[in-house]
C-alpha cells in the first residue's frame, strides 16, 4: 500500500526523521489558514499516489497566506497522470543548501533490505544510476543480523558525504530509516531530496513510503491510512509483478521493452525495486517427469482438424488470437451460468483457502472464484487471456508474470483443459505460490468424451485421469493434501449452447455422450486437488 506523502512524513516523524512542519488541507481556505499559522513562506504540495507533480505544476511556492489559498485552488482538482488531485500539503519552505537520496527498499531478487544513498539527489534515481552508477552507493542488510552502524559510515563514504556534521546527521538517519521500515513492515522507504539546509541541518523534504499489504493487520493505524478512492497505488495487481516482466514500467513500445521517458508515468514502487540490483533469477522449479500435452492420437482426423486447425497453427499467433477472440465472445454466458456461478467445488476452493491473505484466481473466466474469495475476505487479482472475462491482468497461465511467492493461495478452476502446455501451467501456479495450489478440473472419461469436448468446443485441449494430476502435480514439487473426486450433473443443452455448439456436431457430440445423459442431464466426473509447497 503507498502511502501519501503527508502520511508518510507522519510515519518519518514518528521514527524520529526531521521534517518539515507542515499541514493537509482540502480547500483553498484551509490553505490560507495552514499558512497563517505556519507564517512566512510555504510550499502548496498535491498529494497523489504518483510522481511527477513538479512537472506537472503540482507543487508551488507561495509568499503569504492569500497567495497560498490561490495556489492550492490552482492545484485542487488538477490531473497528474491520471490522478485527481482531492488534497495539498501545505508545509514551510526551506532553504536549500545540497540535495542527497536516500531510501532502503526489499530487493526480492536478494530477498534483503538495499539501502541506497547518494549527493546527487532531487532528480529521478534511474537517471543517476544510468548517468553515473558509481555516485549510488548500494548496501544489502542482512536480515538475521540486522543493521549496523558502521554500515551507514560504509554508505557516506562511499556515497561521497564529506562534511563531518553532515556525516553525523546522515548515519543517525539512515538508523531511523531502517528502524521505520522495519517497524511499519515497509517494502520502501525513500527520501528524494534529503536536503542539507545552509545552516547545515538534515532533514527529509519529501517521502514515498509503501507498506506491505500483507502486514496491515500488525498496523491498524497505518490500515486506516489507506485511501479507499486512491485505485492503482494502495493494493494494485501489479504490485506483484515480477521486477523484470515489462507490465512494471509499461507496456514495450521501444527495443528495450519499455515506453519512452516522455511517455511514462514514473511509478512510486516497481522502478524503485527494479533498481535494486540483485541479479535475475531462473523462474522455473522444477518440471514434471514427463510433460502432459494434448492427447492428439484420441482425435478423429475432423476433430483434430477442428480443434487445431492443422498442424502448424498450435503455435500460431493468428490462432491464439482466434482462441482469445472467441473467449472474448463468451464472456458474459460464463459469468451468467448458473454451471459455473456455484457448485461444491467452488465452496471447496473457498474452505481450502480459508485463513489466506492474498490469492491468484489463475483463468478466472467468469471470476466466479475471485467473487466467492473476495467475499470470504481474501484479497484476490484474477487473471485470464481473454480481455472479455474482464481479469485485473490479462496473462497466460503458462506464463504468470508475478513474482515467486507472490500469494498464498493460487487457484484454477474449470480451465486447465484449455491450456495449451498444462505441465508449464502448474509449475507458474506453484512458481508464484507461496503456501497452496488449489486445482479443480474435469477428468478424462475416454477417447469418445475427448472428441466430444473438441467438437463442442475447439479450444479445448485435453481432459486429464486424476493419475495424470496427481504426477503434475508431485512433477511440480507439491505435496497433495488432499484430493476429491465427485460427478456433476448439468444441463446438456445449455452446455452446448454455450459455446455455439450447433447442426451437425451437436449431433455428433450428442452421440459420443449418450451413455452419460439421464433425464437431459449429463454427467461429469471432477476432481479437485489441493497441493501444498514442501
Amino acid at each position: 500500500m503507498d502511502l501519501y506523502e503527508y502520511q508518510g512524513k507522519e510515519l518519518f516523524a514518528r521514527f524520529g526523521i526531521p521534517v518539515s512542519e507542515g499541514k493537509l488541507a482540502s480547500t483553498p481556505e484551509e490553505a490560507r489558514t495552514v499558512a497563517e499559522e505556519l507564517g512566512g513562506q510555504v510550499v502548496v504540495k498535491a498529494q497523489v499516489l504518483t510522481g511527477g507533480r513538479g512537472k506537472a505544476g503540482g507543487i508551488k511556492l507561495a509568499d503569504s497566506p492569500e497567495e497560498a489559498a490561490q495556489r492550492a485552488e490552482e492545484i485542487l482538482g488538477l490531473d497528474i497522470r491520471g490522478h485527481v488531485v482531492g488534497k495539498v500539503w501545505v508545509e514551510k519552505a526551506s532553504d536549500i543548501a545540497k540535495e542527497y537520496y536516500l531510501s532502503i527498499t526489499f530487493d526480492r531478487g536478494e530477498k534483503k533490505p538495499l539501502l541506497m544513498l547518494t549527493t546527487e539527489g532531487g532528480v529521478d534515481i534511474e537517471e543517476v544510476a544510468e548517468r553515473s552508477p558509481d555516485a549510488l552507493a548500494r548496501l544489502h542488510v542482512d536480515p538475521l543480523i540486522g543493521f549496523q552502524p558502521f554500515q551507514a559510515r560504509w554508505l557516506c563514504f562511499t556515497a561521497g558525504v564529506g562534511d563531518p556534521d553532515e556525516q553525523k546527521q546522515v548515519i543517525g538517519l539512515v538508523g531511523h530509516l531502517y528502524e521505520a521500515f522495519v517497524g511499519a513492515d515497509a517494502m520502501l522507504c525513500e527520501i528524494n531530496p534529503l536536503i542539507v539546509t545552509p545552516e547545515g541541518e538534515v532533514k527529509a523534504l519529501d517521502s514515498k513510503f509503501t507498506v506491505d499489504d500483507n502486514a496491515l493487520f500488525r498496523h491498524p493505524d497505518i490500515a486506516e491510512m489507506r485511501d479507499l478512492d486512491a485505485g492503482e497505488g494502495q493494493g494494485h495487481p501489479l504490485q506483484h509483478l515480477r521486477r523484470d516482466h515489462p507490465l512494471r514500467r509499461g507496456c514495450a513500445r521501444d527495443p528495450r521493452g519499455a515506453r519512452p521517458d516522455d511517455d511514462r508515468s514514473p511509478p512510486r514502487r516497481s522502478t524503485r525495486r527494479n533498481e535494486c540490483g540483485g541479479r535475475a533469477r531462473d523462474a522455473r522449479r522444477g518440471r514434471a517427469a514427463e510433460p502432459l500435452r494434448r492427447g492428439d492420437h484420441a482425435l478423429s482426423g475432423r476433430a483434430r482438424r477442428r480443434a487445431r486447425g492443422g498442424e502448424s497453427a498450435r503455435r500460431s499467433p493468428r490462432v491464439k488470437n482466434r482462441r482469445v477472440s472467441v473467449w472474448d465472445e463468451r464472456a458474459e454466458a460464463y459469468r451468467e451460468s448458473q454451471e459455473h456461478r456455484e457448485g461444491w467445488d467452488l465452496d471447496l476452493i473457498v474452505e481450502w483457502a480459508a485463513g489466506a491473505g492474498t490469492a491468484l484466481d489463475v483463468a478466472s473466466g467468469g471470476g466466479h472464484v475471485a467473487r466467492r474469495l473476495r467475499e470470504a475476505g481474501v484479497d484476490v487479482v484474477s487473471s485470464d487471456p481473454a480481455p472479455g472475462m474482464r481479469p485485473d491482468l490479462v496473462c497466460a497461465a503458462e506464463n504468470l508474470p508475478f513474482a515467486d511467492g507472490s500469494f498464498d493461495v493460487v487457484a484454477c478452476r474449470l480451465a486447465a483443459h484449455h491450456f495449451q502446455d498444462v505441465a508449464t501451467g502448474v509449475r507458474e501456479m506453484a512458481r508464484v505460490a507461496s503456501d497452496l495450489v488449489l486445482v479443480v478440473d474435469n477428468l478424462r472419461m475416454g477417447d469418445a468424451d475427448e472428441e466430444a469436448n473438441r467438437l463442442r468446443d475447439p479450444s479445448h485441449v485435453r481432459n486429464y485421469s486424476e493419475e495424470e494430476w496427481h504426477a503434475l502435480f508431485v512433477g511440480t514439487g507439491l505435496d497433495v493434501e488432499e484430493a476429491r473426486t465427485l460427478e456433476r450433473r448439468i444441463e446438456l443443452e445449455p452446455w452446448l449452447d454455450r459455446t455455439g455448439c450447433t447442426g451437425e456436431d451437436a449431433a455428433r457430440v450428442r452421440e459420443l455422450v449418450a451413455d452419460r445423459v439421464e433425464g437431459g442431464k449429463l454427467r461429469l466426473d471432477r476432481i479437485a486437488l489441493k497441493g501444498r509447497k514442501s
